[in-house]
């Protein structure tokens, strides 16, 4: 179920990162990521996030994945996401729906005319519920804009 859709400036966020290996699967290396802040005793403090460089033609785009934290966590590499402007769609549900929630935020982008950033070609972001047993799981797909 889609829950929101638009375009908004994101807020600049501290994140812990690690790239995705190559024939790694995104939710191995985030729990990879999740696995070296818990060590730390640090927590995260916000949305895992996945992002996905350069242009979506790229046969093997650089892809890393990054989480939230409220502090820089030793021997865990952190940065401060700088604020971006993106098109945006949250949905709850079935992950089999992300292809079509995407094909819906590119029209909607194509639609209002808007230029797509040539740096980073989508980023996603997971909401997992305080009980990870609880519905209410979300994903937010984003777009980020040029300019």
């Amino acid at each position: 179920m889609i829950l929101h859709m638009g375009v908004r400036t994101t807020e600049p966020t501290l994140v812990a990162h690690t790239a995705i290996r190559e024939g790694e699967d995104e939710a191995s290396a985030l729990a990879r990521l999740l696995s070296a802040i818990n060590r730390k005793g640090a927590e995260t403090a916000g949305p895992s996030m996945i992002v996905f460089h350069g242009p979506p033609s790229a046969p093997n785009p650089r892809r890393e994945v990054l989480g939230a934290v409220a502090y820089e966590v030793e021997d865990v590499p952190t940065m401060t996401l700088p604020p971006a402007r993106v098109a945006f769609l949250v949905f709850t549900g079935a992950d089999s729906e992300r292809g079509a929630h995407y094909r819906r935020l590119r029209r909607y982008v194509e639609e209002r005319g808007l230029e797509l950033s040539s740096r980073v070609h989508r980023i996603e972001a997971l909401y997992a519920p305080s009980d990870p047993d609880e519905d209410g799981w979300g994903t937010e797909i984003m777009i980020p804009l040029a300019g």
